[in-house]
């Protein structure tokens, strides 16, 4: 019985998209971790996972399992001193809608990103930790023992 329950899952994967607009100073994003739900039950419903931790909890219907799915960590690394934005976009199909959230974290400073909107932090020494969770929807009834990617966008530049 418990082996025909797994049969019905898949997973949801999401793999982050960098893209920089600055071209006045050398700046990166390197990934970590990518932002993985884990198992997922293919019906409709949305999830939300804990940015910091990855502990997924169900906010509509059951489509996720209860639990730790696995948040997306990165590195920006910038010229030190410098004031950076960051926008996570959120990215919709016919089957999901992911809005990513995300936190920074420059080693003094913390600052919270909420999905489509820019956060600024200082690039203090150089190096800015991005960490993402967010917000999955599933919309449409996905098919089981499957494993979905999606791609959503990290837009970060230097302002000055």
């Amino acid at each position: 019985m418990k082996h025909a329950t797994l049969a019905t899952l898949s997973t949801v994967i999401l793999f982050a998209s960098a893209t920089s607009t600055s071209c006045a100073a050398p700046l990166a994003l390197t990934p970590v971790q990518q932002v993985n739900f884990g198992n997922v039950i293919f019906t409709l419903g949305t999830c939300q996972m804990d940015v910091n931790t990855g502990a997924i909890s169900n906010v509509m219907g059951g489509s996720c399992l209860d639990g730790a799915g696995q948040n997306g960590r990165f590195q920006i690394t910038a010229d030190p001193a410098r004031t950076l934005s960051v926008t996570l976009r959120e990215f919709d199909s016919s089957q999901f809608t992911y809005a990513p959230t995300g936190e920074l974290n420059n080693g003094v400073t913390t600052v919270p990103i909420n999905s489509g909107l820019p956060s600024f932090i200082n690039t203090n020494l150089g190096t800015v930790d991005l960490e993402v969770g967010g917000r999955l929807t599933i919309k449409q009834s996905l098919l089981p023992n499957t494993t979905y990617s999606l791609d959503y966008d990290v837009v970060f530049e230097l302002t000055f």
